[in-house]
């Protein structure tokens, strides 16, 4: 159950538009909205820099937040607010997941493409860090993205590769579609690559591609039933080509509002394969991006309970 969402801001615009959704959210799942700005600390002394010039940024740090929720029609009775002042003696994305463990929450918000320098938080990479580690789901939006209104259906898309890691994906999109009464789109690509072929006999990458395709549809089906089991609405789709095209040109072509996908945490030459692809779709995407933690320590916020759903695809 969800009972803290954390919107961390710089005071950009795009973190005012992830605050908005951070208050639609709250509001269907009664839930605390704790909101969250580092003001950065010199890491070394500067002798003519004066001592108040800390809280001077705190104080102007605090104002901030007082206008930032003025724009939302809410006061401070409304949130949780916490001004850090910090020595980066740690880089900001370790900062803010220690903060969301240290306060238990359930959800990040994150804005993207915000500021950097001394004013830097969310610029997509430092959103993208962020994601990779966080032991729970995170939700990014871009600047200018408003919340559905709440008369109209949602649609949720959501790409699996049909690991277990990528069934987390399925239990965070689950409780969000029961929550907003949304219908899910389960999507797979498979992608086999590029191999020559010459016209001798029959072609074995199509083949092959064609036997991945029937193998999906199946996985896909049975996923399917357990959702609609949970009384969700679902549909199936299946496409040939490379995975985060294929995943783009899908949002691109259907009207969608949220897309929940599974990051396998990887860094460094292992960050191949989805965690790559769930970065190209957080850049890419034109629609809020939901990356749900793929394995089971962190699966901590949407955990549904629904025994059809969880009997099938744990």
């Amino acid at each position: 159950m969800m009972r803290t969402i954390l919107v961390p801001t710089d005071f950009s615009s795009s973190a005012d538009s992830a605050l908005a959704y951070a208050f639609q959210f709250a509001e269907v799942y009664d839930a605390d909205v704790h909101i969250l700005h580092i003001v950065e600390r010199p890491m070394a002394t500067i002798p003519d820099l004066p001592p108040e010039v800390v809280t001077m940024a705190q104080d102007k740090a605090m104002d901030a937040m007082a206008q930032l929720l003025r724009r939302h029609g809410k006061t401070e009775k409304d949130v949780t607010i916490t001004v850090k002042p910090e020595r980066l003696t740690a880089s900001i994305p370790e900062m803010i997941g220690a903060f969301a463990e240290e306060n238990r929450c359930d959800l990040l918000v994150l804005g993207t493409h915000g500021r950097r320098g001394a004013r830097r938080l969310l610029l997509g990479s430092v959103a993208e860090e962020v994601i990779r580690h966080a032991r729970i789901p995170a939700l990014t939006v871009r600047e200018g993205e408003e919340p559905t209104p709440g008369d109209r259906q949602r649609h949720i898309l959501v790409p699996i590769d049909l690991s277990d890691s990528t069934d987390a994906a399925i239990r965070v999109a689950t409780d969000v579609a029961l929550k907003f009464k949304a219908r899910i789109e389960l999507l797979h690509v498979v992608d086999i690559g590029f191999y020559p072929y010459y016209g001798l006999l029959e072609d074995p990458v199509a083949e092959l591609e064609q036997k991945a395709l029937d193998v999906a549809g199946k996985e896909l089906e049975k996923r399917a039933s357990a959702l609609r089991d949970a009384g969700i609405d679902v549909e199936v789709h299946r496409r040939k080509g490379h995975v985060a095209e294929r995943i783009l040109a899908f949002t691109s072509e259907n009207d969608l509002d949220l897309v929940v996908m599974a990051s396998h945490g990887r860094s460094g030459v292992d960050r191949v394969l989805l965690g790559s692809v769930a970065e190209r779709v957080l850049r890419a995407a034109h629609v809020p991006v939901m990356v749900a933690p793929s394995d089971s320590k962190k699966e901590a916020a949407f955990n549904h309970e629904t025994p059809a759903l969880r009997a099938d695809i744990s």
